[in-house]
């Protein structure tokens, strides 16, 4: 072998064992920083179990979350500042505030611009 091909294959195992551990930290941060305020603040509209699951909007799985709700998509993945879920949380538009009972803290906000600024990774398999 070649020093270069060395190198080369060299480059490409770190570059994917950082891949993995880069999935590893966002999938950590879903179930630690997104996942539980989901439950607190959204599952009680936004699941399957809701007694009336408003706007079309699932967020207990993984599928329900990226197909988004009656207005389309709510997460465009490294795009906070597109994303309706992120507007909503901002309480940007009066007509779609949430959670609706208050707005939520704003360390928690920025928790969840930050997950979906990193590509919204969700390790949940439903």
């Amino acid at each position: 072998m070649t020093p270069g091909i060395v190198l080369s294959s060299l480059i490409l195992v770190a570059s994917a064992a950082a891949l993995a551990r880069a999935d590893e930290a966002g999938d950590k941060f879903f179930q630690d920083k997104i996942l539980p305020r989901l439950k607190q603040h959204c599952f009680e509209c936004h699941a399957q179990d809701a007694e009336d699951v408003k706007g079309g909007l699932l967020l207990d799985t993984r599928a329900g979350l990226r197909a988004g709700g009656d207005s389309g998509e709510i997460i465009i993945p490294g795009e906070p500042e597109g994303s309706l879920l992120i507007q909503a949380l901002r309480y940007a538009e009066d007509d779609r505030q949430m959670p609706p009972r208050g707005k939520l803290d704003q360390a928690i906000i920025d928790d969840f611009v930050k997950w979906v600024t990193d590509g919204a990774p969700d390790p949940r398999q439903e």
